[in-house]
């Protein structure tokens, strides 16, 4: 199975160059703004790897982000920004769990890089998946009843 990337801006030149970059390397899909990316993983989800910048009209990375932890658990994010900070870097690790944070200014090579090896932790996390999900999500109410009676 090959993993998908989804890249997120606002500026559709970004998108162009970064889609450019990476798809020399990975199966990349672009979404112009947060709204646009919510709707593809929902109608053609799980990604990978979801790339996002930070600062878009509407809704930011952030917020974006957070959403995508709830809609899509396993997937692993990467923080784009042109205008990076300590206090946006931190919030983005400890609010969405971001993997990565990278200026927009980054070295291509340094952001393959890195998509490797959250391709390498999506996987991780997809094959240990059945491990870490409690029963009590996985089987129906009948299947509990039955599995769980007490005699």
């Amino acid at each position: 199975m090959i993993e998908r990337v989804l890249l997120v801006d606002d500026d559709p030149v970004f998108l162009a160059v970064y889609q450019g970059v990476l798809s020399q390397h990975f199966q990349v899909q672009t979404a112009e703004g947060p709204e646009r990316a919510l709707a593809l993983v929902r109608d053609q989800g799980p990604f990978a790897v979801i790339i996002s910048d930070m600062h878009m009209p509407g809704m930011d990375g952030l917020s974006f982000l957070e959403r995508i932890r709830h809609i899509s658990p396993r997937t692993v994010k990467i923080m784009l920004t042109g205008l990076p900070d300590l206090q946006t870097a931190m919030a983005a690790v400890n609010v969405t769990g971001v993997f990565g944070f990278f200026s927009k200014e980054c070295d291509s090579s340094e952001l393959v890089d890195k998509v490797r090896a959250a391709i390498a932790e999506y996987r991780k996390r997809t094959v240990h998946s059945a491990e870490t999900i409690p029963a009590s999500e996985i089987l129906t109410k009948e299947e509990k009843e039955f599995f769980f009676k007490k005699d």
